[in-house]
Order: C-alpha cells, then structure tokens, then sequence
C-alpha cells in the first residue's frame, strides 16, 4: 500500500513495508508509517531524488543498505527508540 502526492518537481510518499519493498526512484520526501519497528535493508536504496525522510517514534531498526546512494538527503531524524542501524545504512550518502 502506498499513497503518492507530486508537486511541481516533488513526490511525497507513505512507506509501509508490509506493503511494498521499495518506494519509488523519483521520491523526494518520504513520510514511514506509524507503528513500522523495522526498515528493511535496501528499501530507499538509490532514491537519489530523496531529499526528506520521517521516521516514526517506535522505529527500532534500520537496515542494512536502507538509504544506501541517497545522495541528496538532507535531512532525517534518527528517534531515540532506534537500538540497531545496518552496515552501509547511509552509504554514499551525504
């Protein structure tokens, strides 16, 4: 399940991983679903459109390689509940 709204060069989208493996490639602000405990590994991969991320608070996991060649990412708040961040979960990311 997912939910899409575009601008004028923007695309906002919903994660939920129960869902879908991966958002779309041309993505730019990207709100996780409340209540998801864990990100799968590789699930932003190579969204290099992405500019914003929302976490939710209860988020314990990021994994491996989830943000990996975002390389416009500007910005994330990592919650305070997160005990476990992947290898290379922000790789090639600035």
């Amino acid at each position: 399940m997912s939910n899409h709204a575009s601008g004028v060069g923007e695309e906002f989208h919903v994660y939920d991983p129960q869902g879908e493996a991966r958002v779309p490639k041309t993505v730019t602000r990207v709100h996780v679903k409340n209540g998801v405990i864990r990100l799968p590994g590789g699930a932003f991969h190579g969204c290099c459109r992405l500019r914003e991320v929302v976490l939710p608070m209860g988020l314990e996991e990021v994994g491996t390689g989830a943000f990996q060649s975002c390389t416009v990412l500007e910005q994330i708040h990592v919650p305070s509940t997160v005990v476990r961040v992947g290898i290379r979960a922000f790789y090639c990311c600035r």
